[in-house]
């Protein structure tokens, strides 16, 4: 078979061709569009501009708040409240001394330890292990 080149029948049959895949990606374009379009409708119906408002309101009460937080935070003391806060750690140290002092004191009688020694039982395992000769399986024993 020979070729000899595009012919205008065969251009002609190609650009109706792709005049026609235009045209389909152009109606998936636009069937998407009135997709979104049913979408933000109904997104748009169940938010009101009262319920956005109050949103936005509230975000920017939060907002606000947590300013005055870190301004309060970031703050530097001077030095009588350093002091305070000193003397409140200090006695806070002390009543939480006290009160595990007097855990402490209280008296726990428990029974004395044995005094003797327990004696050495022969252990089967560690002394099949130790007469193994280098090289040689062990044997899984049942428990």
């Amino acid at each position: 078979m020979n070729y000899n080149g595009p012919t205008p029948s065969n251009i002609t049959k190609f650009g109706k061709v792709l005049s026609v895949e235009f045209s389909l990606i152009e109606k998936d374009v636009l069937f998407g569009l009135q997709q979104g379009n049913k979408v933000l409708k109904e997104v748009h119906k169940e938010m009101n501009l009262d319920s956005v408002e109050k949103l936005m309101s509230d975000t920017n009460e939060a907002i606000a708040y947590q300013r005055e937080i870190d301004e309060m935070t970031m703050s530097k003391m001077n030095v009588e409240e350093e002091e305070e806060v000193e003397q409140e750690l200090e006695s806070l140290q002390a009543q939480e001394n006290s009160q595990l002092k007097v855990q402490l004191s209280i008296p726990i009688d428990l029974p004395d330890a044995a005094k003797t020694c327990l004696p050495e039982l022969p252990n089967p395992v560690l002394e099949q292990v130790e007469s193994q000769e280098p090289g040689k399986q062990l044997k899984a024993i049942p428990a």
